[in-house]
């Protein structure tokens, strides 16, 4: 399934899984959304502010092609000690299996994708979840804004609650 981030009328039960990933065009989230425990694959887009996501447990999000993610408004990744929330790159097999269809011929990488990026005004909370393969370059507008993590916070604010980072480059947050 290909869509976009602010398709309407576009929704998956949590009991329908998928075999297949579903392909999310980037952009700015226009509206509260909640994800179902599916594997998603996304060039990166931004979390608008008043816009909360919510990322349930079992689900994986898997980025592409260093894009990342930028939270102004509200991102609440809840899983669970049984069943993890994953954010991760698109080469990671470990992961909602092998979205490439590449067999394992590629492997993941730290910097693979820019990371998470938590601005004044944004919000993201996590538990149960795991950031991996996260800390490619990414600048924000001024030569201090570079960025080398999983998670940038300048600004906002982040709850983390039996939070699981590895597999990075440079620092974590």
């Amino acid at each position: 399934i290909y869509t976009t981030i602010n398709s309407s009328g576009f929704a998956i039960p949590p009991d329908n899984l998928l075999d297949k990933p579903i392909f999310v065009n980037g952009g700015g989230m226009a509206v509260d959304n909640t994800w179902s425990r599916q594997v998603y694959v996304t060039y990166g887009f931004s979390v608008n502010a008043g816009v909360t996501l919510h990322i349930p447990a079992g689900a994986v999000l898997k980025f592409m092609n260093m894009s990342g993610i930028t939270v102004s408004g509200t991102l609440d990744v809840n899983g669970t000690e049984a069943l993890p929330a994953v954010i991760t790159e698109f080469r990671d097999d470990t992961a909602g299996g092998d979205s490439n269809g590449d067999a394992g011929a590629t492997t993941p990488a730290p910097g693979a994708w820019t990371g998470l990026f938590i601005p004044g005004g944004g919000n993201a909370s996590f538990d149960y979840a795991e950031i991996r393969y996260g800390g490619g370059y990414f600048f924000k507008g001024d030569r201090d804004a570079c960025h080398y993590g999983n998670l940038r916070k300048d600004g906002g604010v982040c709850l983390f609650t039996n939070q699981q980072t590895s597999a990075h480059s440079g620092s974590a947050a």
